[in-house]
């Protein structure tokens, strides 16, 4: 009977260590499904993320396509290698007698202006 008595109690401690790494492991389970879905979400937001962010650089890419276009169209306005290169045509500077554009006002002689086929036109700035 001592032998049955100590089968009885090895059994009910292996009972005992099983049913508590059965709960440990359940809970762990537990633990890993909330990461699982967690990282499911993320990896959804991400690709959500992603989507918005190509649909963004079409547009972007779109209006620098107008902006590189148009750009192009103004440099082809006044290309020649005379005082108009670099200007735009029916925009007035103050300039010198020969086109040169001042930053300073009391150096300003002429008032310049490029007609719609780049050639310089200039007025004498009426000093009062």
């Amino acid at each position: 009977m001592k032998k049955e008595v100590w089968i009885i109690i090895v059994l009910a401690v292996l009972a005992v260590i099983f049913g508590i790494l059965a709960y440990i492991g359940y809970n762990e389970t537990k633990e890993l499904d909330s990461q699982v879905i967690q990282l499911n979400a993320d990896k959804e937001q991400l690709f959500n993320d992603k989507e918005n962010a190509l649909i963004e650089n079409k547009k972007i890419r779109d209006e620098l396509q107008l902006l590189n276009e148009d750009v192009a169209e103004i440099y082809k306005s006044c290309i020649t290698q005379n005082a108009c290169k670099g200007h735009f045509p029916g925009i007035r500077w103050y300039c010198n007698d020969v086109g040169d554009a001042v930053s300073d006002m009391t150096l300003a002689s002429h008032l310049c202006e490029c007609d719609n086929v780049c050639e310089l036109k200039t007025t004498v700035v009426q000093t009062i």
